[in-house]
């Protein structure tokens, strides 16, 4: 994977900064994409109790990408112009070929961190006609439709699938290890929802009680 290489699994749960008023506005929740560019133009900022709140924004609004946080210098004109259709990351889309078979699941994506050019989709086969069980990736190239569960490829592409370098056990650590954080979110959530509600009740329970 080249240097200036990103895949979506690298950002998930990431904080995201305003670089003007150094507030958190969330979390990196999903990459937004322009099926028929093959391009990222944006992604999802999660905000709120259990991430209800969801802040759609621009690719070219990201100034620098840190390892512990993405600062954005947000633009309102540049939010209106994310995309014609975008569409979130198929992350979980079935993969099937042009031919009729499915090949697999869509588990990542890889691009350009400059641009936001596609470069692979990366899939699990399942075993698929007797190939090893792993990570694979298939170009942008040979995406002839993408729809709201399902990407369909070229057959002549899928039938020899280029192995992906990274190890399934290096993108099953990384996912799990997001679902651990968000998991520990959402407890922490909980609680203050908890409490909140209980100081509630004891107020009010306090007034009856004087009256």
């Amino acid at each position: 994977m080249a240097a200036d290489s990103l895949k979506q699994s690298d950002l998930l749960n990431r904080l995201i900064l305003d670089r003007q008023t150094t507030e958190e506005l969330g979390r990196f929740g999903q990459l937004l994409i322009d099926p028929h560019a093959q391009r990222v133009v944006g992604f999802i900022c999660k905000s709120g109790f259990m991430g209800s709140q969801r802040l759609a924004l621009a690719w070219s609004e990201i100034e620098s990408i840190g390892k512990d946080s993405i600062l954005v210098k947000q633009q309102d004109s540049q939010r209106q112009t994310v995309g014609s259709a975008p569409i979130e990351a198929p992350i979980g889309h079935e993969i099937w070929t042009d031919q009729g078979e499915r090949i697999g699941k869509v588990v990542d994506l890889v691009f350009a961190s400059d641009r936001g050019d596609l470069q692979h989709y990366i899939f699990t086969t399942g075993g698929w006609k007797g190939i090893v069980e792993g990570l694979y990736q298939i170009p942008p190239l040979a995406v002839s439709s993408l729809g709201k569960k399902r990407i369909i490829v070229l057959d002549s592409v899928a039938q020899a699938p280029q192995r992906y370098t990274e190890g399934l056990g290096d993108t099953v650590t990384q996912v799990a290890d997001f679902l651990k954080e968000d998991v520990a979110q959402t407890q922490q959530d909980v609680a203050a929802f908890k409490e909140g509600a209980q100081k509630f009740i004891q107020r009010f329970t306090d007034k009856d009680t004087e009256a």
